[in-house]
Formats: structure tokens, C-alpha cells, sequence
């Protein structure tokens, strides 16, 4: 009677150790992690043992994904790897580029396929090498910064050959590779935490650099305490323009310098801020958490601890960005969208684009000027300070006699999105984009001698269409939209159109004519602005960006 019990019981430990066995497999029991990049959630995992470095890469893709050791961040002279899993195999392919193109298949294999696997959208790869292969087409893992760039594609290969381009998913990000920092331990149990914030610090736009310092009194704790750990707080889509900053631990009277923030010049400081020197906390750009050892701790709450502390932060603003850049003041959530055009409009679309990067889009490829409803975003979008849009009306005016020209009527047209969102922002309530009158009146050699801003729009009409001929015409509008100087301007919604406290954006260098949903070979324009601010209510603003006068002969 008990054999059987035991023969099952046997069944039962082999099936228990195989899946342990199978899960070991699965993972490089890594000491190092850092995401490459959010969006597509690249992570790269690793760890070092003797001479061998154990790598676990993993993307949001279904196809392949892939990492370079690059010697200036660039794709030429890169040591690639990629992998991918196709009918539940793990592939893995050694390679590495000459110029930017597709990269060439080492013919030395130098990388190890230790597993991969899909699961829930993602690609997980597991390999390791040797910090030296002696390869001269690898990359050397030595303690220098190494340059790490990405790449994915939601296709498998066909063959271990058939690496198709990545398009505009890949990406670059510094790593220590060597002598980096290991995974912040778990906090614990008893350990307790405050936040030192600086204020709302708005970024002047006519410096590149900008010092501002803020004092901070320190907690009062039953008890001396240690800091275990600093984390640094980088408020997120500011992150281009925060670029170090110190923390001071200081002692002397408390009352003079309580809820002091201003720039950081020494005879603009309280006297007992300004002798403060103790540095005792330093990030930069890049950096992360920090934590000290098992047996270290800085001293707090004790006779002879700091009393306060303060923050010296270094912005940096080499663009000379405004502080307000898209209008924002907070993120944003976009629930609903109205697109409106005229009746040649063809295609709409919003466009947004992070650090000129293309992250989401809302068009309708198939517009129709009787069936113009209001949508529901499903689901809600971000918009976060700092974010670019583009808005792109495509037309169709094969067929008609004379040129269509931007106003209010419905044979002539209008470019415009209407956004519905949450939480108000009354610093913002409508923003615009056009080609410069410099532009247009330089390209088309237009003798303009009058100040009267009423007549700018009438008296370029007539002069377009009465003076020059098609072809020019056609040439030069197509020349002013894709390489004229823009003006981009928003408003609040305490101003007429014309006038009153408005702020100008300047187009980012990311955006040109190849950037355009619509090739610019199918488009002639020149862009006027138009509409009326007392149109607009709380709650919703409108990006009206590209008024199209187009001519086909």
C-alpha cells in the first residue's frame, strides 16, 4: 500500500525541482539594473562574474530587441547584439556596424544564448560574454562610462540574417557597466523618510544658466538618526533642464533663513546661508539613488548635527526656453478631441513629440466636413510641460478653378483641434503657428510699405494671386512651408487675438519637413492664422497650425 504513495510523492519532488530548475534558467540573478527607456520599457539587467558579464535584456515588443556597446553613441563602430524568440526559440545574433546601416554578422561568435522568452507583450533575452574577447570587433567592457544604444522592431527576422530597421525605436544611454552601484537594498522596517522639494522656480528664458538656492529646516526626531539614503526627485518632463545640485548641511540661526529661495549670489544670501560650505550631498545629470554602506550613515538630530539645510540647483537652459515652453503649468489629461476643417479637408492629425520624439497621435485619415462629432479619447492622454504638437491638415482642391485661401467661409479653409482636458490651466487658451510675413514677403519679393496690421492678410492675397504667376506661386508657398522661419505663439484667456500678454515659442530643431505625417512634395501652403480668442471657453484650448492656400494648375 505505500509504494504507490511513495512513487507519486517521488513524481511530485522531480516535477517541483524541474520547474525550479527551468525558472534558474530564466534569469541571470542580476546585482544591476537600469532602464534605457520608458516608453518602449527597455530594460537592461546584468552582473559580473570574474571575467564573464551575465546580460538580460527586455523590451515591449513581440519581435526582436536589441542593445549596442557604442564608443561615442552613435550606431558606426558599435558591438551589437540582438534577440529575439520565434515559435517559442530563443535566437541570438553577434554583430557589428560600419556605417548606419544594417549591421554585419560577426565571424567570431563572442556572445552565449543563455534563454529567452516571450511573455505579455515582451521579449526577455538572457546572454553573456566575456569582458575581452579579444574580437577586434567587440567592444572591450572596461570601468570607462560605456555608451549604450537601442534598438526594436515588432517583426521577428525571417532569418538570422534578416534584421529589418528599427525605424525611430531605438535609443542612447550611458551606463557603468563596471564598478556600478548595486540595486538599492529593501528599506528597513523601522526606516522613515522626508522630502526636501524645491519651489515652483520658473527657468528665465534669456539665460542659459540659472543658480537658485533654497533653505530647508531640518525635521525634528525623537531620537539622532542616520540618512541611509538620498534619492533625487526630478519632476518628471523637466528633466532637460535640471542639471545638478548640492545639498548644504549647516548650522546658525534657524529664523534667518526659514523659507529663504532666491538666486544663488552670495550678497543676495542671509548671512548664515552664505557661510555655509558643508557640502553633504551631490547629484548630477544621469545620476540616481545613493546609499550608504551597512555600517555608514550621515548624522542627524544630534547636538552637533545640522540645524538646516539648504539646496544650491543648477538649471540649464542652453536653448533659452521659455520657463512656461508649451503653456503647461502641470500634466494634463486629455479626454476628448474635436478636429475641424472645411470641406477640402482630407487627413487631420495631432501630433505630440517629446524630447522630438513622435510618443502618440490622434488623426482621422478619412475626414468629413458633415460628420464633424466630438471623440472620446480612449484612454486619456498626457500632456506634459515641455511637450511639442503638430497639427497637419491634409486638402484636396484638384478641380477647382481658383485658389482656396484660409478664412472663415466653407469653400475657403481651417486647420484646427480642439482639446478638452483636465485640470484647468487659465494661463492658456489657445495657441497658433504660422509662416513668418518675412518669409513671404522675401521669398515673393513683395514691395510691403504699410504698418497697417488690419491689411497684412488682404493686401498678400492680392498680391499673390494678382502678381505672380501659378508656377511661382505653387514653388515658392511649397519653399516657405517647409523651410521658412515660424512664428508660434499662445495666449491666455484674458487676451483679445491680437495683442496683450502672449509668449512666443520658438519651432524646436526636430521639426522639419521630413518630420511631416504629409510628404512635402503633396503640399503647397503658406500659413495664416486666424479666429477669434472670444470664441473659446474654459476648459478647452485649440492648436490652430497650418491654414493652407493651395493652387494646382
Amino acid at each position: 500500500m505505500t509504494k504507490p504513495k511513495t512513487k507519486s510523492l517521488n513524481t511530485l519532488l522531480f516535477s517541483v525541482l524541474l520547474i525550479l530548475y527551468v525558472k534558474a534558467q530564466n534569469t541571470i540573478n542580476e546585482k544591476h539594473a537600469v532602464v534605457l527607456d520608458e516608453e518602449y520599457e527597455v530594460l537592461l539587467k546584468w552582473r559580473i562574474d570574474g571575467d564573464d558579464i551575465f546580460i538580460e535584456m527586455s523590451a515591449k515588443t513581440q519581435g526582436y530587441v536589441a542593445i549596442g556597446f557604442s564608443p561615442n553613441g552613435g550606431m558606426p563602430g558599435s558591438d551589437i547584439v540582438a534577440g529575439w524568440v520565434k515559435d517559442g526559440k530563443a535566437f541570438l545574433s553577434d554583430r557589428h556596424a560600419i556605417t548606419y546601416s544594417k549591421p554585419n554578422i560577426d565571424s567570431s561568435e563572442d556572445y552565449e544564448l543563455l534563454y529567452g522568452y516571450e511573455n505579455g507583450g515582451k521579449t526577455t533575452i538572457g546572454f553573456k560574454r566575456k569582458l575581452e574577447t579579444c574580437d577586434t570587433n567587440d567592444y572591450t567592457i572596461t570601468t570607462d562610462t560605456a555608451r549604450i544604444i537601442w534598438a526594436l522592431n515588432d517583426n521577428d527576422p525571417a532569418n538570422q540574417d534578416d534584421l529589418m530597421y528599427h525605424l525611430t525605436s531605438r535609443g542612447v544611454r550611458s551606463v557603468l557597466l563596471l564598478n556600478a552601484k548595486r540595486k538599492l537594498r529593501e528599506l528597513p522596517a523601522d526606516a522613515g523618510f522626508f522630502d526636501i522639494n524645491m519651489p515652483n522656480v520658473t527657468v528665465p528664458d534669456d539665460e542659459d544658466t540659472t543658480y537658485w538656492c533654497t533653505a530647508f529646516e531640518v525635521p525634528q526626531f525623537e531620537r539622532p538618526v542616520h540618512v541611509i539614503r538620498y534619492d533625487a526627485l526630478v519632476q518628471e518632463g523637466h528633466e532637460a533642464v535640471v542639471h545638478h545640485m548640492l545639498v548644504y548641511g549647516c548650522r546658525g540661526n534657524l529664523s534667518t533663513v526659514r523659507g529663504w529661495s532666491d538666486i544663488c549670489e552670495r550678497e543676495n544670501m542671509p548671512p548664515d546661508l552664505s557661510n555655509c560650505w558643508t557640502v553633504i550631498y551631490a547629484w548630477a545629470i544621469g545620476g540616481g539613488s545613493f546609499e550608504f554602506p551597512d555600517h555608514a550613515g550621515f548624522p542627524l538630530g544630534g547636538e552637533n548635527d545640522p540645524t538646516f539645510l539648504y539646496i544650491e540647483m543648477h538649471y540649464d537652459n542652453p536653448a533659452f526656453s521659455s520657463g512656461k515652453e508649451n503653456g503647461l503649468s502641470e500634466d494634463v489629461y486629455v479626454f476628448a478631441v474635436m478636429l475641424h476643417g472645411h470641406i477640402a479637408a482630407q487627413q487631420i492629425t495631432l501630433q505630440q513629440y517629446r524630447d522630438g520624439k513622435l510618443i502618440d497621435e490622434i488623426r482621422d485619415d478619412n475626414y468629413d466636413f458633415n460628420l464633424q462629432e466630438t471623440r472620446v479619447v480612449v484612454p486619456e492622454r498626457t500632456f506634459k510641460p515641455g511637450d511639442a504638437y503638430v497639427v497637419t491638415c491634409t486638402y484636396n482642391t484638384v478641380g477647382r478653378e481658383n485658389i482656396t485661401v484660409g478664412g472663415e467661409g466653407t469653400s475657403e479653409e481651417m486647420c484646427v483641434v480642439f482639446l478638452f482636458y483636465y485640470p484647468s490651466q487659465p494661463d492658456l487658451a489657445y495657441c497658433l503657428s504660422a509662416s513668418s510675413f518675412e518669409s513671404i514677403f522675401e521669398t515673393f519679393e513683395i514691395p510691403y510699405n504699410t504698418d497697417a496690421e488690419e491689411e497684412i492678410f488682404g493686401y498678400t492675397y492680392r498680391y499673390l494671386t494678382t502678381q505672380v504667376n501659378s508656377e511661382n506661386l505653387r514653388n515658392g508657398l511649397r519653399v516657405i512651408s517647409n523651410t521658412g522661419k515660424r512664428y508660434n505663439y499662445c495666449y491666455n484667456d484674458r487676451n483679445q487675438y491680437i495683442g496683450g500678454d502672449s509668449f512666443e515659442l520658438n519651432s524646436p530643431d526636430w521639426f522639419n519637413a521630413s518630420k511631416r505625417i504629409v510628404p512635402p512634395s503633396d503640399v503647397c501652403n503658406v500659413d495664416l492664422p486666424i479666429g477669434n480668442a472670444n470664441t473659446l471657453r474654459a476648459g478647452y484650448f485649440s492648436y490652430v497650425v497650418m491654414i493652407f492656400i493651395c493652387m494646382f494648375m
